[in-house]
């Protein structure tokens, strides 16, 4: 089941980030799902490999759950609003770093958990990857 809701996410995620992003599915036996995602930046004429700052987005295990247990209807609505909530990251992300090559780039952990009220929120937090 978790393969199926992972690859469902990479599907519906996808289309947000741009064409060439490379999606890393992580954790495999954890209770969350994760990805690392970074693409090619184009930008660096010394540097046409260049990656973008990678995001680590993380769904989150109560989210994973209601998902799982919800119906159709009840899991499109779930689907448009993590959809809404990474779309809004994305715009106020900076994939753009001065990072000399062969340093760690300086990332960001993305992990959608439920607030007090049963929203969906992104905790949003810096994160040095490699």
């Amino acid at each position: 089941m978790l393969e199926q809701v992972e690859a469902r996410f990479t599907d519906i995620l996808r289309p947000l980030f741009p064409k060439e992003a490379e999606f890393r599915f992580l954790n495999p036996k954890s209770d969350d799902l994760s990805w690392s995602i970074k693409w090619r930046l184009n930008n660096d004429p010394d540097r046409p490999s260049k990656r973008s700052r990678p995001i680590i987005l993380v769904l989150s295990q109560d989210v994973l759950e209601d998902y799982n247990d919800s119906d159709n209807h009840k899991r499109a609505d779930l689907e448009k609003i993590i959809t809404k909530k990474v779309a809004e990251c994305l715009d106020t992300f900076e994939p753009n770093h001065d990072a000399p090559y062969g340093l760690p780039v300086p990332g960001e952990r993305w992990v959608l958990i439920y607030d007090r009220r049963r929203n969906i929120v992104v905790n949003r937090e810096a994160a040095q990857l490699p």
